[in-house]
């Protein structure tokens, strides 16, 4: 497929080499995003550096695009097409092969869904697939070796359909160059627009933001806001305000003072965006999209300080950042499946440093060689020099059969352990069905529960690979002959507890109910503190609110101080309240605890336990996840409890 053009235009310059500075977004980008995956708490926002990507990509690969146009007259589609392929395909495969059968050799919950992942990655469909399997980006049971690949696939995606948009944009206004720039960037605003406004109203869809972040049409504004920077650039007059921007001082200083400025906002919004937040989905991601199309426009008017930063580690990271984002997401799902009790700070140093040995062989010996020379090409370079001839006998010849050998021995290991993956991955997690066996525990004295998630009383229930983050208020407890609140407070036993709670509670509900008989466990996997006020009501309504009430609500969102005290309001002051913290790297859990902690020391009727102390002394008796209790570890949890549940008989009721 080709548009033909009948002339030049100077603007093509921008991108007839390479655009400096770039590479310095890049390293940006990846450095946010793997802070945020590996010290979570640090960089809670880092998930931005993903937007940073999109922004990036879609401003280059449009602007070469139009400017292959002005060279040639034509778009090579199929050429296009290819050279994303030799650029991303070779690499992702070798990693998944490689990282796949390390998880073969670990085994267990590390290959529970592993061939949707594997498909979803080589098709570049994970988003979507991802959202039909119901799994969550930050909520789930046990951490997916290839979440990551969700942004590779919307960008694919936009690979796909965008540069056949181009082609017909400009085949339609063939005539007027003038033109065909503003309908092209007419088309790229609206879909940013739109994209955008999307984004805005799912937000409030779900409490689990999933849908919302995976989507191509929810998330496509920032690589349609990278395009519509590439179509302005292309153009004339985009053209021309760029050379005198660059030719006057007070431009290239207004320049710098606007780089600084958004650079600085970016790392801002990393410290300060939460990914769970609906301000994240409703301007938080589009504000971010916004101050890395200023950054792109700050440095293509001051190329030669571009080109001065993009020098020493700052180059090696924005040239290598696609091996550094495809290594070290499953790096660190492995190694936390191989030394799940190890210190997370320990842990993520040494996918650090796994991922940069990684990146750099992958960069050297697979990803370059098959940009440079194709896939096929590659091939037969390789049978060349295994050839009996004089020629293959040539040092280069020697050395690249020393190579091949090694790495078609990899290949071949890496291909036999991803099949057995394929084949012998499990259909459940051990944490999903120690959780089925939690809500059979939890049913057994709150009947209503199972049936609220989905399955009847009595019938074993199976649990999702992912929990659902969206549980109404209603599917509070039923009714129950168990006693209200008395005015005689005996010290606490079962018959006198509730419990609200999350999975974390589910995990260990047959201990609570062993050590707690008759205790109220209304507990269910995805559960969220937002809906503890309105399900406190309910029971308290059918008489199931008891006078010692359990809160365990901090896995799965961030808690705020006005939630406390709406769930307070609707407990009542006649009643003791337990607030238990949670433990995890998920970066809202740390603020939500210290809300909980402020909580107790403001109100005379709040105890707390400290869950996440115990759990951050004994590590190694978590899950993979590093969140919930394995199953005959889950006593500590109650111990937990029942610590706080003395001191707020005797705090609270004076006993």
């Amino acid at each position: 497929m080709a548009v033909e053009r009948a002339h030049a235009s100077a603007p093509a310059w921008v991108f007839d080499g390479r655009v400096a500075g770039l590479d310095a977004l890049r390293a940006l980008a990846v450095v946010l995003v793997v802070v945020y995956h590996l010290f979570p708490s640090a960089l809670p926002g880092g998930f931005v550096g993903v937007d940073i990507f999109f922004v990036v990509s879609g401003f280059l690969i449009t602007g070469l695009l139009l400017a292959e146009q002005r060279r040639s007259g034509r778009i090579r589609l199929w050429s296009f097409w290819r050279r994303r392929v030799r650029r991303l395909v070779p690499g992702l495969v070798v990693m998944l092969m490689l990282c796949t059968a390390a998880a073969a050799a670990l085994g267990g919950d590390l290959l529970v869904g592993i061939r949707r992942q594997l498909v979803g990655a080589l098709t570049f469909t994970s988003n979507w697939l991802s959202i039909a399997a119901g799994s969550s980006y930050a909520r789930g049971f046990s951490p997916e070796l290839y979440t990551h690949t969700w942004s590779l696939a919307v960008e694919e995606q936009f690979y796909l359909w965008w540069p056949p948009v181009i082609v017909v944009i400009l085949l339609l206004a063939a005539r007027s160059r003038r033109r065909a720039a503003v309908l092209l960037g007419a088309t790229a605003g609206a879909l940013a627009v739109a994209s955008a406004v999307a984004m805005a109203l799912m937000a409030g869809w779900s409490l689990d933001p999933t849908r919302v972040y995976y989507g191509t049409d929810t998330h496509l504004f920032g690589l349609m806001a990278g395009a519509g920077l590439a179509v302005a650039i292309s153009s004339d007059r985009g053209g021309r305000l760029l050379w005198l921007a660059r030719s006057s001082a007070r431009a290239r200083a207004a320049a710098t003072f606007v780089l600084i400025l958004c650079a600085a906002a970016l790392c801002l919004l990393a410290a300060v965006l939460r990914w769970e937040s609906e301000w994240t989905y409703r301007g938080g991601l589009v504000l971010v999209a916004a101050l890395t199309v200023g950054a792109i426009g700050a440095l293509l008017v001051l190329p030669e300080n571009s080109e001065a930063a993009e020098r020493g580690a700052l180059s090696w990271v924005g040239t290598h950042s696609y091996g550094l984002y495809l290594y070290h997401w499953p790096l660190w799902v492995l190694v936390q499946g191989a030394w799940p009790g190890s210190a997370a700070f320990g842990r993520g140093v040494a996918v650090v440093v796994l991922t940069i040995v990684l990146t750099g062989l992958s960069f050297r010996y697979i990803e370059q060689p098959m940009r440079r020379q194709g896939i096929r090409a590659s091939w037969r370079r390789t049978l060349r020099a295994w050839r009996p001839s004089a020629a293959a006998r040539t040092p280069q010849s020697l050395r690249l059969r020393r190579r091949s050998v090694v790495v078609g021995t990899l290949v071949v290991v890496a291909a036999v352990g991803t099949g057995w993956a394929a084949v012998s991955a499990p259909r459940q997690t051990a944490l999903q069905q120690q959780l089925a066996a939690g809500l059979i525990a939890a049913d057994s004295t709150d009947p209503d529960v199972l049936t609220s998630a989905g399955t009847g009383a009595g019938t074993p229930p199976v649990v999702p690979v992912t929990p659902s983050a969206s549980a109404p208020a209603s599917s509070a407890p039923a009714t129950s002959p168990k006693p209200a609140v008395t005015t005689d407070v005996p010290t606490p036993t079962g018959r006198n507890i509730s419990v609200i709670g999350d999975s974390v509670t589910v995990a260990g509900a047959a201990d609570l109910k062993s050590s707690l008989p008759g205790i109220v466990i209304s507990a269910k996997v995805g559960r969220q503190m937002v809906e503890a006020p309105d399900i406190a009501a309910e029971l308290a309504k059918r008489d199931r609110l008891r006078s010692y009430v359990v809160i365990s609500l901090v896995t799965n969102s961030t808690v705020t101080d006005r939630t406390v005290d709406d769930l307070l309001e609707a407990i009542g002051s006649h009643r003791a309240v337990i607030l238990v913290t949670g433990h995890g790297d998920r970066p809202w859990i740390g603020p939500a605890n210290k809300v909980l902690r402020r909580a107790a020391k403001e109100h005379p009727q709040v105890v707390l336990a400290d869950w996440d102390a115990v759990a951050s002394e004994h590590p190694a008796m978590l899950g993979p996840d590093g969140i919930h209790p394995r199953s005959g570890n889950t006593r500590r949890y109650t111990q937990v409890i029942e610590d706080a549940l003395a001191q707020a008989a005797t705090e609270v009721f004076g006993r």
